[in-house]
């Protein structure tokens, strides 16, 4: 069965972290996913973002057509992206037939502390820093758009398949808890 998995959720919240631990988990079970992380692709498609609404709208519809142009291919597709607006998952929700939505749930304090930890060379390095100074102190920065968690809120989806809360497991045992769900479910 082919299937798309989300890992949303705020930035520093660990996504990407248990998407290489739950990839390396999924290879030794012979099982290949197309991984389609955001930051890749915003790379490839947009010459200088913006992070506002339009260009986010129009990076995670190719998101979006880009994991239901795998899936038509037969093949599994993980996919790290924030996704802070429920309807770009449930678009993506509604296109495919096994579709699974895991929050990865973080303490803003401790997505803000993990993100400050980031290579300065890294794209999303020091956002939360930034963003929390332009508010507080009115202090521009160029080339920094809205920021999920500070500027946007994340909307939450209650009926999200699987909830994992990265403060409290390292990524390796937050990827076996995935791997786990995603064998119940008969993917894996």
């Amino acid at each position: 069965m082919t299937f798309v998995i989300w890992l949303t959720g705020l930035p520093g919240s660990g996504k990407s972290a248990i998407s290489r631990e739950l990839l390396e988990l999924l290879r030794q079970r012979g099982v290949k996913c197309e991984y389609l992380k955001l930051d890749k692709l915003r790379q490839t498609i947009v010459r200088r973002p913006r992070y506002d609404v339009e260009e986010r709208d129009f990076v995670y519809s190719i998101l979006i057509e880009d994991a239901i142009e795998f899936v038509k291919k037969n093949k599994n597709v993980l996919i790290d992206a924030t996704g802070y607006k429920k309807e770009w998952r449930d678009q993506l929700r509604k296109s495919v037939q096994n579709f699974v939505e895991v929050f990865i749930k973080c303490p803003l304090k401790v997505c803000i502390r993990r993100e400050a930890k980031r290579p300065a060379s890294w794209l999303m390095h020091g956002i939360y820093k930034k963003a929390i100074e332009r508010k507080k102190k009115k202090k521009r920065y160029s080339g920094l758009g809205e920021v999920v968690g500070v500027d946007v809120p994340y909307e939450e989806n209650a009926r999200a398949e699987l909830v994992i809360e990265s403060n409290r497991l390292s990524a390796k045992q937050a990827a076996v808890v995935l791997r786990h769900y995603l064998t119940m479910k008969g993917f894996a």
